[in-house]
């Protein structure tokens, strides 16, 4: 083993993996029983497809939205989030309807869907999902929304309770006694 480093190279990769699957499989775990109603966004940023580059520049600024949902009317049509609305200023653009920039390879979800399958379906997506319910949108999603959800649940159900003084000292080792008493040594010749 000391011998081949080459090894130690592979076992690197194979923690890095072995961890990454642990994490995903948390993810999953943490989405179980929950659907996309569970965590909808019902106020989500739209931009009308007739709108200009220089239009959705003042809406960048006005606000933190990063992704947008682009609409023909009441219709979702499209997104656009705020790296490729500044790539089409770069190339100026900044007069052409955001219809023309926009990805229209529109991916829509259902508000019953689960969320782990709404997890797998967005991942490594940036922009915003329309949702809808009996054909009619209703709210809107991103894989941001997930990884929130899922960091909130997570901290929720690992968080530490309090406890008494009594049982700290219960588990009191013999450092921790040291360095007790010198801090309590420390802080009486104050």
């Amino acid at each position: 083993f000391i011998y081949n480093p080459f090894l130690i190279f592979i076992g690197f990769f194979i923690i890095i993996g072995a961890q990454s699957e642990v994490e995903m499989t948390r993810a999953k775990f943490s989405l179980e029983g929950k659907y996309v109603f569970d965590i909808l966004m019902k106020d989500f940023p739209t931009l009308q497809k007739r709108n200009t580059i220089k239009d959705s520049i003042h809406d960048i600024l006005n606000s933190q939205h990063k992704n947008f949902l682009i609409m023909d009317e009441n219709t979702p049509v499209g997104t656009l989030n705020r790296n490729e609305i500044i790539d089409a200023l770069s190339k100026g653009l900044e007069t052409s309807p955001v219809g023309a920039v926009m990805n229209p390879g529109l991916i829509s979800l259902d508000i019953n869907t689960p969320l782990e399958e709404a997890f797998q379906l967005l991942q490594g997506q940036s922009n915003l999902v329309p949702v809808f319910e009996n054909g009619v949108l209703v709210g809107a999603l991103d894989y941001e929304n997930i990884t929130e959800f899922i960091l909130i649940k997570t901290i929720k159900e690992t968080s530490f309770k309090a406890v008494s003084y009594t049982h700290l000292r219960a588990h009191e080792t013999v450092l921790d006694l040291v360095c007790r008493l010198l801090l309590e040594k420390k802080t009486h010749k104050l």
